[in-house]
């Protein structure tokens, strides 16, 4: 699995949303945050947008208290990236 089949994911993701099949959806949307994470690390940028989407897709679907928690892990991590940037 590379870059291009992770965010594949994300698109087939957010079209099964679209579609009504918001398990289905979350549950791809998961999927594709735990291989960004596995793949490319932490606090790369693409698995903090991952975080960013599973959050989004959970609090479409009710789940308030767990999208706020992935929003704040997703914040952490780009601030944790944004700081690294800033001592290179």
């Amino acid at each position: 699995m590379d870059l291009e089949d992770l965010e594949q994911m994300t698109s087939e993701a957010i079209e099964l949303f679209r579609k009504g099949q918001q398990q289905a959806a979350l549950d791809l949307a998961v999927d594709f945050s735990k291989n960004a994470e596995m793949l490319l690390g932490r606090s790369h940028p693409v698995n903090v947008n991952a975080l960013a989407t599973v959050a989004a897709l959970a609090e479409q679907m009710g789940c308030r208290r767990e999208a706020e928690e992935l929003l704040q892990e997703a914040e952490e991590l780009h601030q944790e990236m944004e700081g690294r940037r800033g001592r290179e």
